[in-house]
């Protein structure tokens, strides 16, 4: 009588326990790269607001109503689709700005605006940051000196010429 060579329960229950450690690892870099593509998506509908704020302000002879236009409504719905929310002002006749959040990292939102200006800033996109028709971010650290900012050195490190509070 000959013996049959089988796979013993701990052997099936080991493979079983690498495979699942494998997938979820996969599955987690897909997860990454999914959310990197979405902030990607989000830059590029953004940056194509300043196109179709020119082509609106060479119509209508002003950006005012610009963010309720069809290009930005569609646009809208292009970042809503990659998981965050297109804010948009267009109140002033000679500007106009819009920001979004990033999926990635939401510690960082990105800002468009008709200055031909398309960042990158740390922060939360809010109807504050772009109110005034262009992409400002109150942060200190962020290096861009805001008003209230006496130095921005794009750090939070106190001795090295401008303090953790923005002051010389």
């Amino acid at each position: 009588m000959s013996k049959q060579k089988a796979f013993t329960l701990i052997e099936l229950l080991v493979v079983i326990t690498v495979i699942g450690l494998l997938s979820s690892i996969i599955f987690m870099s897909l997860a990454s790269a999914r959310n990197k593509a979405r902030d990607s998506a989000i830059k590029t509908s953004l940056s194509q607001l300043r196109g179709a704020g020119e082509i609106h302000a060479d119509d209508a002879g002003t950006y005012i109503g610009f963010c309720n236009s069809d290009n930005v409504l569609k646009i809208e719905q292009g970042v809503s689709s990659n998981k965050s929310n297109l804010i948009c002002d267009s109140d002033l006749s000679n500007a106009w700005a819009a920001c979004a959040q990033l999926v990635a990292d939401i510690s960082y939102f990105y800002c468009a605006d008709s200055a031909g200006n398309s960042v990158e800033l740390l922060g939360t996109c809010k109807s504050s940051v772009v109110d005034d028709g262009d992409c400002y971010s109150p942060f200190c650290g962020d290096a861009n000196l805001d008003p209230l900012e006496e130095c921005d050195d794009g750090n939070l490190i106190d001795g090295d010429g401008c303090s953790s509070i923005c002051q010389l």
